[in-house]
Protein backbone atom coordinates (compact mmCIF):
# COMPACT_ATOMS: atom_id res chain seq x y z
CA UNK A 1 0.00 0.00 0.00
CA UNK A 2 2.94 2.25 0.32
CA UNK A 3 4.01 1.93 -2.68
CA UNK A 4 0.85 2.91 -3.78
CA UNK A 5 1.07 6.26 -1.89
CA UNK A 6 3.94 6.94 -2.82
CA UNK A 7 3.12 6.69 -6.40
CA UNK A 8 0.10 8.95 -5.98
CA UNK A 9 2.24 11.73 -4.37
CA UNK A 10 4.69 11.63 -7.33
CA UNK A 11 1.50 11.68 -9.40
CA UNK A 12 0.24 14.81 -7.65
CA UNK A 13 3.57 16.68 -7.56
CA UNK A 14 4.46 16.11 -11.34
CA UNK A 15 0.70 17.06 -12.45
CA UNK A 16 -0.19 19.81 -9.97
CA UNK A 17 -4.33 20.46 -9.88
CA UNK A 18 -4.95 17.34 -11.95
CA UNK A 19 -6.97 14.38 -10.33
CA UNK A 20 -4.14 12.13 -9.05
CA UNK A 21 -3.74 8.93 -10.84
CA UNK A 22 -1.11 6.00 -10.81
CA UNK A 23 -1.28 5.52 -15.10
CA UNK A 24 0.63 2.19 -14.57
CA UNK A 25 0.38 0.74 -17.14
CA UNK A 26 0.07 -3.03 -15.12
CA UNK A 27 -2.98 -1.35 -13.48
CA UNK A 28 -6.58 -2.36 -14.60
CA UNK A 29 -7.85 1.09 -15.91
CA UNK A 30 -11.14 0.74 -13.84
CA UNK A 31 -8.42 1.02 -11.05
CA UNK A 32 -7.18 3.93 -12.01
CA UNK A 33 -10.55 5.37 -12.56
CA UNK A 34 -11.15 4.86 -9.24
CA UNK A 35 -7.96 6.79 -7.62
CA UNK A 36 -8.42 9.03 -9.89
CA UNK A 37 -12.24 9.60 -9.07
CA UNK A 38 -11.47 9.40 -5.20
CA UNK A 39 -8.71 12.57 -5.58
CA UNK A 40 -11.46 15.20 -6.35
CA UNK A 41 -14.17 13.62 -4.09
CA UNK A 42 -15.43 16.06 -1.62
CA UNK A 43 -17.45 13.78 1.20
CA UNK A 44 -19.54 16.54 2.36
CA UNK A 45 -21.07 16.43 -1.28
CA UNK A 46 -22.09 12.82 -0.70
CA UNK A 47 -23.34 13.97 2.77
CA UNK A 48 -25.33 16.31 1.00
CA UNK A 49 -27.30 13.80 -0.91
CA UNK A 50 -28.20 11.73 2.21
CA UNK A 51 -29.21 14.82 4.82
CA UNK A 52 -30.94 16.48 2.15
CA UNK A 53 -29.00 19.94 1.78
CA UNK A 54 -28.49 19.36 -1.73
CA UNK A 55 -32.33 19.88 -2.78
CA UNK A 56 -33.27 22.15 -0.75
CA UNK A 57 -35.37 24.35 -2.72
CA UNK A 58 -35.88 22.20 -5.61
CA UNK A 59 -38.86 20.48 -6.29
CA UNK A 60 -38.59 17.65 -8.52
CA UNK A 61 -42.01 16.67 -9.11
CA UNK A 62 -42.86 20.48 -10.25
CA UNK A 63 -39.68 20.61 -12.14
CA UNK A 64 -40.61 16.84 -13.73
CA UNK A 65 -44.62 18.16 -14.27
CA UNK A 66 -42.70 21.30 -16.42
CA UNK A 67 -41.01 19.13 -18.61
CA UNK A 68 -41.95 19.83 -22.29
CA UNK A 69 -39.45 17.81 -24.40
CA UNK A 70 -38.53 14.23 -24.64
CA UNK A 71 -36.57 13.12 -21.41
CA UNK A 72 -34.38 9.80 -21.28
CA UNK A 73 -34.25 7.95 -17.67
CA UNK A 74 -31.86 5.52 -18.31
CA UNK A 75 -32.87 2.88 -14.90
CA UNK A 76 -29.88 1.54 -13.65
CA UNK A 77 -29.27 -1.33 -10.97
CA UNK A 78 -29.78 -0.39 -7.00
CA UNK A 79 -30.45 -2.18 -3.37
CA UNK A 80 -31.98 -1.11 -0.45
CA UNK A 81 -29.86 -1.82 2.87
CA UNK A 82 -31.70 -1.38 6.25
CA UNK A 83 -28.33 -0.07 7.75
CA UNK A 84 -28.23 2.75 4.89
CA UNK A 85 -31.28 2.71 2.37
CA UNK A 86 -31.31 3.22 -1.36
CA UNK A 87 -28.03 2.90 -2.72
CA UNK A 88 -28.59 3.75 -6.22
CA UNK A 89 -30.10 7.17 -7.99
CA UNK A 90 -33.40 5.73 -7.95
CA UNK A 91 -36.14 2.63 -7.50
CA UNK A 92 -38.59 1.02 -9.80
CA UNK A 93 -41.21 3.11 -7.54
CA UNK A 94 -39.33 6.00 -8.46
CA UNK A 95 -38.91 5.77 -12.05
CA UNK A 96 -42.43 4.95 -12.40
CA UNK A 97 -43.37 8.22 -10.69
CA UNK A 98 -41.43 9.86 -13.23
CA UNK A 99 -42.92 8.28 -16.06
CA UNK A 100 -46.24 9.26 -14.43
CA UNK A 101 -45.22 13.00 -13.72
CA UNK A 102 -43.72 13.33 -17.58
CA UNK A 103 -45.23 10.81 -19.56
CA UNK A 104 -43.14 12.06 -22.51
CA UNK A 105 -40.03 10.00 -20.88
CA UNK A 106 -38.16 7.53 -22.52
CA UNK A 107 -37.24 4.64 -19.89
CA UNK A 108 -34.59 1.97 -20.40
CA UNK A 109 -33.60 -0.14 -17.87
CA UNK A 110 -29.98 -0.95 -18.10
CA UNK A 111 -28.53 -3.77 -15.78
CA UNK A 112 -25.16 -2.06 -14.65
CA UNK A 113 -24.19 0.83 -11.35
CA UNK A 114 -24.74 4.05 -11.43
CA UNK A 115 -22.18 4.62 -13.91
CA UNK A 116 -24.48 3.36 -16.51
CA UNK A 117 -21.87 4.61 -19.58
CA UNK A 118 -18.78 3.09 -18.23
CA UNK A 119 -20.11 -0.38 -17.64
CA UNK A 120 -22.33 -1.01 -20.48
CA UNK A 121 -21.31 1.80 -23.01
CA UNK A 122 -23.17 0.32 -26.05
CA UNK A 123 -26.69 0.39 -23.99
CA UNK A 124 -25.70 4.00 -23.45
CA UNK A 125 -25.27 5.17 -26.94
CA UNK A 126 -28.37 3.18 -28.43
CA UNK A 127 -30.64 4.82 -25.62
CA UNK A 128 -29.22 8.06 -26.55
CA UNK A 129 -29.36 7.58 -30.51
CA UNK A 130 -32.62 6.16 -29.83
CA UNK A 131 -34.07 9.28 -28.17
CA UNK A 132 -32.24 11.31 -31.13
CA UNK A 133 -33.38 9.25 -33.72
CA UNK A 134 -36.23 7.26 -33.05
CA UNK A 135 -36.28 5.17 -36.34
CA UNK A 136 -32.78 3.99 -35.99
CA UNK A 137 -33.40 1.68 -33.11
CA UNK A 138 -29.70 0.43 -33.41
CA UNK A 139 -30.30 -1.54 -29.98
CA UNK A 140 -33.46 -2.80 -30.30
Amino acid sequence: MRHLERRLARHAAQHPGEPAGIDAWWLPSALNDLFRALSMFDPDFARAFVDGRFYVGFDHEDALRRVRCPLLLLHGDWKRFAAHGLVGALDDDDARRVRALAPQTVYRRIHANHVIHRYQPRAFVDAVVELLNPSSSRGR
